[in-house]
């Protein structure tokens, strides 16, 4: 029932008339002998969080946030001139470039709102670093528009040898400007005009996406797109990447910090998501 839940919002109903339709759900079960959720039970208060959940503003809404998935982010990736991991290291490429790359990964892999709860991350946050995955904590964040408050979690980032590995960036750009292994030191800093490091001062979310925009912009996105990117765009670009190549809704909704199915509502594949899943199924009959 949660899954239709999400997936009648997505398809353009208005999660306001949920209330009524529930209604109808609950005689419609009872006619056919058929079980429900009972009222003022668990499943049943589960089921009006997903409802509350659902009736705030909705990002997959045409005037909401364009999805920016890997698609884009390589894209962007070229425009910083990174073409390896090793190309975030120092002298290859600006502490402005290294950043951006790194918190464009981040953002993506974590399904993050800019890629950092609003106190802001700290080099303690990066729990642990192995040879396979990096793990982040995001800590819990309170919201108005929900519920009070969204659960911390454990974001995984995997550690592969691609310039688009979550993990493999974030240990490049440790090692660059964290060796001190300063647990209190900010994870992304301020960094001046003239491109130097103020590691006393946060960049925020707001510097992180104007920096991004011009970016994506002169890799082409087209115009109706570029004026609808927010920090909104890299959750939905997680979630409907991750969904498209097939991973389970549970490790989605564990990834990027939801508890009901709503994530579906951020889930819109692109043209670009077609083209890939009939490339894979191409191979997949050639084999």
């Amino acid at each position: 029932i949660s899954w239709w839940m999400a997936d009648y919002v997505r398809h353009g109903y208005t999660a306001r008339s949920l209330g009524a339709r529930m209604g109808n759900l609950r005689r419609m079960a009872g006619q056919r002998g058929l079980e429900f959720p009972a009222d003022k039970s668990v499943a049943w208060k589960w089921l009006k969080d997903t409802e509350r959940s659902l009736k705030k503003i909705d990002p997959s809404a045409p005037s909401r946030a364009t999805v920016v998935g890997i698609y884009w982010i390589e894209k962007v990736l070229d425009e910083l001139g990174i073409f390896s991991l090793s190309d975030l290291r120092e002298g290859r490429s600006s502490a402005v470039a290294c950043q951006t790359a790194v918190r464009t990964l981040l953002a993506h892999a974590g399904m993050l709102r800019g890629c950092e709860h609003r106190s802001g991350l700290l080099l303690s946050d990066v729990t642990k670093v192995s040879d396979t995955h990096v793990e982040v904590s995001i800590a819990a964040r309170y919201s108005a528009k929900k519920m009070k408050t969204r659960e911390g979690r454990t974001v995984i980032l995997p550690v592969e040898e691609a310039r688009w590995s979550a993990g493999g960036a974030m240990i490049e750009y440790i090692n660059r400007f964290h060796a001190d292994g300063d647990g209190d030191a900010t994870l992304f800093f301020a960094i001046s005009a003239s491109g130097q490091p103020q590691k006393h001062k946060r960049s925020d979310d707001k510097t992180f996406l104007k920096r991004f925009k011009p970016l994506v912009i002169a890799a082409g996105m087209p115009a109706k797109d570029q004026k609808r990117v927010s920090n909104h765009s890299f959750r939905a670009g997680g979630a409907t990447d991750y969904f498209v190549a097939g991973m389970s809704a549970e490790a989605i909704k564990a990834q990027g910090g939801w508890t009901t199915y709503c994530f579906l509502i951020y889930v819109r594949p692109a043209a670009e998501h077609i083209w890939r899943v009939a490339a894979q199924m191409l191979t997949a009959i050639r084999h």
